[in-house]
Parts: C-alpha cells; structure tokens; sequence
C-alpha cells in the first residue's frame, strides 16, 4: 500500500515539473460529416403521364419507383409507403415546407394535383439527423416551378370524370409572376366486369351493399389554386409562394359505412430568401 502511495506522488510530482510540456503535440483532424442517400426522382413527365382519367394527382407517379406504394386509407386518403414504413414516419414537402404535422399522418396524397408539379425528389432510408424528426422511412419534396408561359390540359373519362390544369406565367417589371388552377372530377369508378351483386361477401345482402357498376361512395371533386412571385436583383433573390388545396369525396373502404369527407381544404404559404455573401 505504502508503495502505491509513494508511486502516486512521485507521479503527479513529475506531471507538475514537466507542465505542458508532457501534453505538447497535435491531434488529428476529425471531420464528422452525413452523405444523404442518393435522390429518385420524378420528372414532370412522369408525373403529367400518370396524372389522367381517374387521377389527376401525384400519387400514380409516386408508385412508378421501386420499394414506394401507395395505399388508400380509412377516410379514402392515399397513404405513401417507403420500404414497409408507413405515413406517420415519412416527411411530405413542398418546395421543402412540411405540409402537414407528421404524427399525425392525416395528410391525403391526393390532395396535390400534378398541375403545378415540376418534379418530386425521393430520398429512402433512415436519415432523420439529415432532414429532421419522422424521417425515418424517408423524404419526399415536391418541388413546383414558375409557370414561364400559358398552358392548358384536359380530359375527360367515363363517369364523367373530368380533369382541367391551367398554368400562366411572365414579367411584370422586375418581378417575376406565376399561378396555376386544376380542378377534377368523377362520380366513381366501375367494379369488375365479373362483379357479382348476389355474392354474399361485397353484394346487396352484405353489409357492403353493392349492386354493381359505379363503385358505391367513390366519386370526388378536387381543387388546386396556387400563385407565385420572384425578384431577383444583383445577388438577392426573393420567392413568395401560397397555395389551397381543396376537396369533396366518398369514402369507399369499410362494410356498413357511408361517409363523406369535406374537409380536406389544406394551405401554404412561405417566403425563400436567397442571398450570396463574401466571394465563392
């Protein structure tokens, strides 16, 4: 025991004389840093191509990627999955903006029509340290752009589903200023051909009640309003951006139910200041 404490003092006796002499040196340099996983994306393409007849959304353009579906939920949202991972672990942006409060996972996919869409970047797996909280399933930005010009589309299916986007853009002064409007409708979609109304599991007799043809309750309506403004002056650059998202729709999923959803009326509206400082 004697020895030890002898030991001891020596010790810190010599660690007092050397001072920082004992500790000079350097470390080496550590660089902590987070490499995102690498970005799908959607083009403007893909998602106007899949945006027809019953759709006019972005969902069908979601479910052309791999390890991504899209399912509809119990008030007939459709709800985005990535790899397994359900809503309520998955991050929705808009022009990178959360659109809705994540826990909550109530937003409807189909709720953002394809007219103002430019593209939607994808990024899968866990990365929350990178993008924040509920991200563990991934990301999803839906990146609109300026409207530069006029544009018009249409359609029409059976049903009467109908689907209208409008776009219009140009200058006023050193601004430049955007809109867009889509509106979309249908009383439904058709059952199977080889429906039968007398099966006693979906038909008149069941709880469900179908008699078949139109698919009871599936009918919707959907509005999309949105206006843009840039100013851009020396190395400034200043985006306002708002949007509205409205809806009416049946929904189509459970036995003895027969509800309608009108309040599904959601807005944004954000500023994006860009402005460089000091040399590149």
């Amino acid at each position: 025991m004697r020895k030890k404490l002898i030991s001891t003092i020596l010790l810190a006796a010599a660690v007092i004389l050397m001072g920082d002499s004992l500790f000079e040196g350097t470390l080496p340099e550590i660089v902590v840093h987070g490499d995102r996983e690498p970005v799908s994306m959607i083009s403007k393409t893909t998602v106007d191509s899949t945006a027809t007849g019953h759709y006019s959304d972005i969902a069908p353009a979601l479910e052309s990627l791999s390890d991504l579906d899209v399912k509809i939920g119990g008030k007939g949202e459709s709800n985005l999955y990535i790899r397994g991972t359900g809503k309520e672990r998955i991050k929705l942006l808009i022009d990178g903006v959360p659109v809705y409060e994540s826990y909550s996972g109530l937003f409807d996919l189909g709720m953002i029509g394809s007219a103002q869409v430019s593209r939607i970047d994808i990024v899968k797996g866990g990365i929350s340290s990178l993008y924040g909280a509920n991200t563990m399933g991934g990301v999803v930005n839906v990146v609109t752009a300026m409207p530069t010009k006029p544009g018009l589309f249409a359609s029409i299916g059976d049903y009467r589903t109908s689907n209208i986007r409008a776009s219009m853009g140009g200058k006023i002064g050193d601004w430049d200023i955007g809109g867009y409007a889509g509106w979309a409708h249908s009383d439904g979609f058709a059952l199977s051909s080889d429906f039968d109304p007398e099966n006693t599991v979906t038909g008149i007799g069941s709880s469900y009640g179908e008699d078949g043809g139109l698919r009871d309750l599936s009918y919707y309506n959907k509005v999309n309003v949105g206006v843009m403004a840039g100013f851009e002056k020396g190395s400034t650059r200043l985006d306002l951006r708002a949007r509205v998202d409205d809806a009416t729709k049946g929904c189509t999923i459970e036995s003895s139910r027969y509800w309608e959803f009108d309040i599904w009326r959601q807005w944004q509206a954000a500023a994006y200041v860009e402005k460089e400082i000091g040399e590149r």
